[in-house]
């Protein structure tokens, strides 16, 4: 449908910023590959309830995990925070465990974490 910058400027469900007419449209895939991002009118297949997800690239405010894996979450620039588990997979990637569902969990967003009002740090979601 068109040309774009790179396929890094674009998260999965995004629909704002496309320059698009006769949208809604919504970014459903990206292939890093080729540079290409996939785009539907349709979002029903992107934001299915979720109540776990995975994150990488961790970015700690203090360098290092929490002592706590029972934190809170903000996922992307959503109102709401979720109670928390954090448990790690392996060296680069962990497992999040929200207490309620969510619809717009989705890959190349950010996930920051809290404990009460100090915010740790942040990752961005792999996997959803």
């Amino acid at each position: 449908m068109g040309e774009h910058n790179g396929y890094y400027y674009y998260t999965i469900g995004q629909r704002s910023g496309l320059g698009l007419s006769g949208g809604p449209w919504y970014v459903v895939k990206k292939d890093h590959i080729n540079n290409k991002i996939y785009i539907s009118k349709s979002n029903e297949v992107l934001f299915k309830e979720k109540d776990e997800f995975f994150v990488s690239n961790f970015n700690w405010i203090c360098e290092e995990p929490p002592s706590t894996n029972e934190l809170q979450v903000k996922i992307r620039h959503g109102e709401h925070y979720y109670n928390c588990n954090l448990n790690m997979i392996d060296d680069s990637k962990w497992k999040v465990k929200i207490d309620k569902h969510d619809r717009g969990i989705a890959p190349g967003q950010f996930a920051v974490f809290y404990n009460g009002e100090y915010c740790l740090g942040a990752a961005v979601i792999v996997d959803g």
